[in-house]
């Protein structure tokens, strides 16, 4: 059985000469497709029907409503019920008493439950021709008729729908103010109770309207008995799954405006269609244009089917305080929009290794199939580094495993003492009471095994003798049908030690945590750059702000310079967010590391007066390790620096000084050996020494000179990228120029025009390239997931230098190519404000060249072995593809050919393109052209704009399409740069079509998952 929801919000009717009474007709077509599949229709008016609440409003309104339902009814037999709430506009303000205003005001003072009808019946005289017109056509279905709450009940084959429309306007006033309105829900614990197999609640106002002492508690009432949540108000549509901690998943849909008064053009409503047997549901959004109403994707349309959201039940409830830890990040993240950040604003499930089979066997699989219990069997071990978010993953799970009514119970093994089955008797105990209360402990002990589970929090912890361990899971095993266990990264080898713990542990599944790739990041920043999302941003602009932290992120993180952990991940956004880095003296991606490394400091008590001091400290530090060419020193070593160090700066003692460092984790202790903690510590500050220190020094002078040179070994282009981010020093400059100047110096740039026949030919006939349309963020989830997989197998290799840079193998030379690339393109981003014009056109027009320059090199070396790499081809598919005669194989091979060009020729343009990419570069990038007017040139600073959101330089586009309209190869490169922005960003409708027509490129349309998530609108 299937139902279809249309929620209309927003009406604002004014009169019989309204826009909107005319499309009435227009709203019922676009309805008939689902009276084709459907058993039932509800036409929701969520709010607003009227514009000033006046009788005579209500009666147009009574005739848009007829004018859709006689239209359906003419064509189709399908049973339509209408249900409503009303909205602030539905409100005759001329009703507004002294005496309603009185009532009002008083509420701010009064315990909503002492509410009396007659206080109930001043607040909502304003509504009494909306409820003349509810009992005129919205009679069907109604079991409970109040003035703040009405209840419609539908039966269907078994099936009961039910709708909760909640009345949150009746304290309205003219000129709305958030967190202003109120409503008593303690009167109605008898109408939340109903049971349902699809319960709706159909407010107005969405929830963050109401008062700032009664909104947590309301919004929790409101999730704890609605599955799907409808609303309007704010004229924009949206839709977001909730997974709240307690009472489950709830759905929460916002319309936008049918009409919104003074613009005739914007008009959107939803159809949200339930296949009630399957417990699944899809959304469509219609807007109107070009005078119909068409679902278009770009406005919240799903394409296909997703599943209801799930309620929980439990027979035990947690304890208020538990709630609290349970729901507690970890650490004191804040953002704009949200001061003090919840775990559930910001978790990201983690992706594990699956240690369980052979080494060759592991594969790498996400933490959110553990929320499936029967993935666990008898039990899992996950094991991580510190800070890689063991007991984030346990909390989380606690309340999965709890919203499927199972009693779960979490340990902190840092608080048993014991090992006896007394003592871990009465830590579970004690657990019982923290988690649940004090009179669940006899019921707790009545519950059958099968129904708990216990979480046990780093097993390295327990303070416990190492050979005694083992009685804990003993003791686990006897009274828990499941245990889920975390620990250190070292509990291989105590495990090793213990055959007892060997035993325990027979069975259980081994997981390690990884590090957050590509793909986990991108879903964080999502989720980060969610919370509080104003009601105005599109999904266009929502990508676009992902996007350009994305592009912050994965420039800081680099290869390793920073633990790809949640706590340092989730550090680094909240500078993106964070005032203060407008303060920092660093510019550019530097302030992001120094963000870091005061944060740092300041948890172990450095006050902003010391700083200075102990950044000279550490500055001096990091030479000292370089210059000796060593990564860890012992004691002594760093306390006789110390010593020295104390008589040039200020004094300080060396234990008290490393013992602090150590804690703030920017130094790491091995026995008596120091070492910096990460990369981007000790890179950080040896930048700061040779950037301070350089123009004194030859011998830094030399160093930089040297790293130049051997930029492609990973440490040469670090010091140098961190020597930037400090200061903009010409001389860093010159000697990245020259050595880049000098890369394939005895090649010419590619044109691209003229100098591809050879390629050209190889692929006369081929296809045009088809645009399959995609969600934009779904896209980048997928690519994102195709980089992780790219690089699992790829240790990370610091490299050796080559004493004679000119007899580096090309994978080297071209490394060099594009670290140099790669570190120029910081620092134009980061000094385009302070490098002179003149100067940054050098810079564009040498990062632009070098690459071209490498290209020319393939493009000559395959041009001379050509017709042998075809023929080897043609082998490899004769022995593949037995069915193709040989004029295929040769075409296949020539094509094949073709593309692998393309690709390399798209990589050389993409690594310029990506260094340059910045809105604060476009004007010179373009004058550049004024010298290099060439197709290359023109397709590399195309392929940087359209890096970038933002709209389509068209002119640029169909000119490079006239221009190579003859030259095949020119041609695809300009689609395939063109493509990937289609896929990457949010392009309307009418420029795809334009952009596709213009370069032959095929369209094929395919509707897909398109959410704008709309976290604030429900918190």
């Amino acid at each position: 059985m299937k139902i279809a929801i249309v929620q209309l919000s927003d009406i604002h009717i004014t009169s019989d000469t309204d826009p909107v009474l005319q499309r009435a007709e227009l709203i019922a077509s676009s309805l008939y497709q689902y009276a084709e599949r459907v058993e039932q229709i509800f036409l929701v008016l969520s709010g607003d029907i009227a514009y000033s609440g006046k009788e005579e409003q209500y009666d147009c309104a009574s005739t848009f409503i007829d004018q859709i339902l006689d239209s359906l009814k003419n064509e189709y037999r399908t049973p339509v019920s209408i249900v409503m709430v009303p909205g602030n506009h539905d409100c005759d303000f001329k009703k507004n008493t002294s005496v309603r205003k009185a009532v009002i005001a008083g509420l701010n003072n009064a315990p909503l439950e002492s509410i009396d009808e007659d206080q109930i019946d001043q607040c909502v005289s304003v509504q009494e021709a909306y409820f003349l017109f509810q009992k005129r056509i919205a009679a069907h279905g109604l079991i409970h008729d109040d003035h703040l709450w009405t209840q419609y009940r539908f039966e269907m084959q078994g099936k009961t729908i039910l709708f909760d429309c909640l009345n949150v306007a009746w304290v309205s006033n003219i000129n709305e103010q958030q967190g202003g309105l109120y409503f008593p829900y303690q009167r109605y614990s008898g109408r939340i109770e109903e049971s349902a197999d699809i319960r709706f609640v159909v407010l107005h106002h969405p929830m963050h309207w109401l008062s700032q002492e009664q909104y947590r508690d309301a919004r929790a009432r409101v999730r704890s008995f609605g599955d799907i949540i409808l609303t309007g108000h704010e004229h924009v549509e949206g839709a977001e799954l909730v997974d709240d901690a307690v009472s489950g998943e709830s759905m929460l849909i916002e319309a936008g405006a049918l009409q919104v008064t003074g613009d005739e053009n914007i008009s959107t409503f939803n159809v949200i269609e339930i296949d009630v047997d399957e417990n699944q549901y899809k959304r469509d959004v219609f807007s109107f244009e070009n005078g119909e109403y068409c679902s278009d994707s770009t406005f919240g349309s799903w394409a296909s089917f997703k599943a209801l959201p799930k309620r929980k039940s439990n027979i035990f409830e947690l304890s208020d305080q538990f709630c609290t830890w349970l729901d507690d990040a970890g650490a004191s993240y804040s953002h704009p929009s949200k001061t003090n950040l919840s775990l559930g604003d910001i978790y990201i499930f983690p992706d594990l290794e699956d240690l369980s089979n052979d080494e060759e066997d592991r594969r790498i699989v996400n933490s959110n199939l553990l929320r499936e219990v029967s993935n666990i069997g008898k039990g899992a071990i996950i094991t991580g580094e510190e800070k890689a978010g063991k007991t984030a993953l346990l909390k989380t799970l606690f309340l999965e495993y709890y919203g499927q009514g199972l009693i779960p119970i979490y340990i902190d093994l840092k608080d048993v003492t014991k090992a006896t089955d007394a003592g871990l008797s009465d830590a579970t105990l004690t657990a019982v009471k923290q988690q649940y209360s004090e009179e669940d402990v006899e019921k707790w002990l009545r519950v059958p095994k099968s129904q708990k589970i216990l979480l046990l929090d780093d097993l390295g912890r327990a303070r416990i003798a190492d050979k005694y361990r083992w009685k804990i899971l003993e003791y686990a095993h006897k009274h828990f049908h499941r245990i889920i266990i975390t620990a250190g990264e070292a509990f291989e080898l105590s495990e090793a030690t213990s055959y007892e713990l060997v035993a325990q542990t027979g069975g259980f599944s081994r997981f390690h945590i990884q590090s957050f790739g590509h793909k986990l990041r991108y879903k964080l920043i999502r989720k980060w750059r969610c919370i509080g999302n104003d009601y105005t941003i599109s999904s266009a602009g929502l990508l676009n702000r992902i996007d350009s932290a994305e592009k912050i992120l994965d420039t800081v993180v680099g290869k390793n310079l920073v633990p790809r952990v949640p706590l340092y991940l989730l550090t680094l956004l909240q500078s993106l967010e964070s005032s203060n880095t407008t303060d920092l003296k660093n510019s550019g991606f530097g302030h992001y590391y120094e963000y870091l490394i005061t944060d740092a400091l300041a948890k172990v008590r450095v006050n902003p007066g010391e700083l200075d001091e102990f950044y000279n400290y550490l500055s001096q530090l990091a030479w000292l390790f370089y210059s000796q060419g060593r990564k860890e020193l012992e004691y002594s070593e760093i306390e006789q620096f110390t010593r020295i160090y104390s008589e040039e700066y200020s004094r300080v003692e060396c234990g008290k000084r490393l013992d602090r460092l150590f804690k703030a984790r920017l130094v790491d202790k091995r026995g008596n050996y120091y070492s910096f903690n990460y990369p981007y510590v000790y890179y950080f500050f040896l930048g700061k020494y040779i950037s301070e220190n350089l123009q004194y020094s030859s011998e830094l002078r030399n160093t930089v000179e040297k790293c130049a040179e051997h930029a492609y070994t990973r440490d040469n282009a670090n010091i140098l990228l961190f020597t930037i981010h400090h200061q903009k020093n010409e001389y860093v400059i010159d000697c990245l120029l020259s050595n880049l100047q000098n890369l394939f110096s005895e090649y010419a740039p590619v044109t691209f025009d003229g100098d591809t026949g050879a390629f050209n030919e190889l692929a006369e006939d081929t296809a045009r390239l088809i645009y399959q349309e995609k969600d934009p963020e779904q896209y980048r989830i997928d690519i994102r997931g195709q980089q992780d997989e790219a690089e699992i197998d790829l240790a990370e290799d610091s490299g050796e230098e080559e004493q004679d840079s000119k007899l580096l193998d090309l994978p080297s030379t071209l490394n060099k190519l594009f670290k140099t690339i790669e570190i120029l393109g910081q620092l134009l981003k980061s000094y385009y404000g302070s490098i002179k014009n003149e100067r940054k056109r050098e810079i564009i027009s040498d990062v632009y060249s070098g690459p071209l320059r490498a290209l020319r090199q393939f493009l000559t070396v395959l041009e001379q072995h050509r017709e042998p790499l075809i023929k080897v081809i043609e082998e490899y598919i004769s022995a593949k593809e037995s069915n193709f005669d040989k004029i295929q194989r040769k075409k296949q091979a020539r094509i094949y050919v073709f593309n692998l060009v393309g690709f390399v020729a798209l990589g050389c343009i993409s690594k310029s393109a990506s260094a340059t990419s910045s809105r604060y570069l476009r004007d010179v990038s373009r004058s550049v052209l004024n010298e290099h007017d060439d197709i290359a040139y023109r397709l590399t600073n195309l392929a940087s704009q359209l890096d970038m959101p933002g709209d389509l330089p068209f002119e640029d586009i169909e000119s490079l399409s006239n221009d190579t309209e003859k030259n095949i190869f020119s041609h695809r490169l300009l689609e395939s740069i063109v493509l990937r922005h289609l896929y990457f960003f949010h392009v309307s409708e009418k420029d795809k079509q334009r952009i596709c027509g213009t370069l032959g490129i095929s369209m094929q349309y395919q509707r897909s998952l398109d959410i704008r998530s709309k976290a604030a609108k429900i918190q």
